[in-house]
């Protein structure tokens, strides 16, 4: 797993964030990852038996952007009403970096999102994910030659969701895709390409809106008329 000998780390770096073709395994990353799943695994064990503030102080340890804080409250309910914008994020939550994920205010993650933030991943205000949602901005090159396991490159797309939208439980968002304001996405829908329609429900609607969508649905397809 070690990266090239010559690598430019700096470089590489830029590479990554670029959304171009970059080696993973360097120490740098290696020592950030550690320190996510760190944060990760002190979050998921001691979150829920923990006030509201004690969570987010935990989640911020995973996604800095959360915080800062507002100065505590004397008062635990008037503490607790203070903190209403931020976001809610239900163990068990996994992400391979922490550092760029940005979660909106009123948003709403159940347990089991899984966020592989090799690019920026952005959850707007008032978003809503189900259970076990996974947003995979991470990716590998489609050429075995070049993905080469382990020791090959791999990059990564940014992924948007924006204000208002409500992803159902265990969809799947891949790497470079926006999901436009408002949006519903289905319940184990796989999303691949960009989708802005905030009138339409992904995974949820007749077979001619999949190529455009990039959708495959595990929902049952609206009902036909009869």
């Amino acid at each position: 797993m070690a990266p090239p000998a010559d690598l430019d780390f700096e470089q590489n770096e830029r590479n990554m964030l670029a959304g171009e073709l970059y080696y993973a395994f360097t120490p740098k990353l290696n020592e950030q990852r550690t320190k996510c799943a760190r944060a990760c695994s002190k979050f998921n064990h001691k979150a829920a038996d923990l006030e509201r503030r004690e969570q987010l102080e935990l989640l911020i340890d995973i996604i800095p952007s959360v915080g800062p804080l507002p100065a505590r409250l004397p008062d635990q309910a008037a503490d607790e009403a203070q903190l209403e914008s931020f976001p809610v994020v239900l163990p068990p939550f996994t992400a391979d970096y922490g550092l760029r994920v940005k979660i909106g205010q009123g948003s709403f993650l159940n347990g089991g999102t899984v966020i592989l933030d090799t690019t920026q991943c952005t959850i707007g205000d008032r978003v809503l994910f189900g259970p076990d949602v996974a947003l995979y901005s991470a990716s590998h090159p489609i050429d075995p030659d070049v993905r080469r396991g382990l020791e090959g490159p791999e990059l990564g797309k940014n992924i948007t969701i924006e204000d208002d939208c409500w992803i159902g439980g265990r969809a799947t968002i891949c790497p470079g895709v926006t999901i436009g304001r408002g949006s519903t996405v289905a319940a184990g829908a796989v999303v691949t390409k960009v989708f802005l329609n905030a009138r339409r429900r992904l995974g949820d609607l007749g077979a001619d809106c999949l190529p455009l969508i990039g959708c495959r649905s595990l929902l049952a397809r609206r009902r036909q008329s009869r």
